[in-house]
């Protein structure tokens, strides 16, 4: 009985693991934004906003439209891997789609940092444009 209920146990931690590979193939599953701006002015806000805040940088391809970033161990999680899309809709839109999942299983709460990240990326995404933006 004791051998079942470990089982089940290390089969439940396992589950719930994510790896970068595993969340990259998870598009269409995460959060997503549209913003109003040129590709090339969301892209960096993204590239920026994932270069920051405890994240570290994977693998990006520009022309892809593809990042994939890890946070790792905290006091309330074992980290996030995140897979971020970017992709242009119109000439003046672009879309962000953002999956997080956990490392491991949650410690104290489940966490989820997709609408966090895409916070950010609008936080420097409007500092962006309000610095190109000429005075009056």
């Amino acid at each position: 009985m004791k051998a079942l209920v470990l089982c089940a146990a290390v089969c439940l931690i396992l589950s719930a693991c994510s790896t970068p590979e595993s969340v990259a193939h998870k598009r269409g599953q995460g959060t997503r934004q549209l913003f109003a701006a040129p590709y090339e002015q969301v892209w960096k806000a993204v590239f920026d906003a994932c270069q920051r805040d405890e994240l570290t940088l994977l693998r990006y391809n520009k022309a892809a439209g593809f990042i994939s970033a890890k946070r790792g161990l905290r006091p309330d999680t074992f980290g996030e891997n995140l897979a971020v899309w970017v992709t242009q809709v119109t000439p003046d839109r672009v879309q962000v789609e953002v999956v997080g999942r956990q490392k491991g299983p949650p410690v104290l709460k489940v966490y989820n940092m997709e609408k966090e990240l895409l916070a950010r990326i609008r936080t420097r995404l409007t500092a962006q444009m309000a610095s190109t933006t000429p005075p009056r």
